[in-house]
């Protein structure tokens, strides 16, 4: 099995992307997929490099998610109603704007 976290140590990259989260812990139950993604995002703190996740999440499951917990902010992008909306939600502040267009 690979041992990624040696690979890190050794590769020492700048920026990881992992496209898509989500299908990481799809397998998972509820509460095991929850402990996994917090020790995960804890060892990526420790890695010392840019790490930006994607994942498809409608609204209601970025905030029933534990992921907003373990991140340092998450941007939402969705389209309603002919509406780019568009949130970033970090620690200490949350920005939503609406642009028409």
């Amino acid at each position: 099995m690979w041992n990624h976290e040696e690979s890190f140590e050794k590769i020492k990259p700048e920026i990881i992307v992992i496209d898509p989260i989500t299908i990481i812990g799809c397998s998972f139950d509820k509460n095991t997929r929850r402990r996994f993604y917090y020790e995960f995002f804890k060892r990526m703190k420790n890695w010392n490099s840019l790490v930006i996740v994607t994942g498809e999440m409608s609204e209601k499951e970025i905030e029933e998610s534990t992921l907003g917990y373990v991140t340092d902010g998450i941007i939402h992008l969705t389209n309603k109603e002919k509406c780019k909306y568009h949130t970033l939600d970090g620690r200490n502040h949350i920005i939503r704007t609406c642009d028409n267009r």
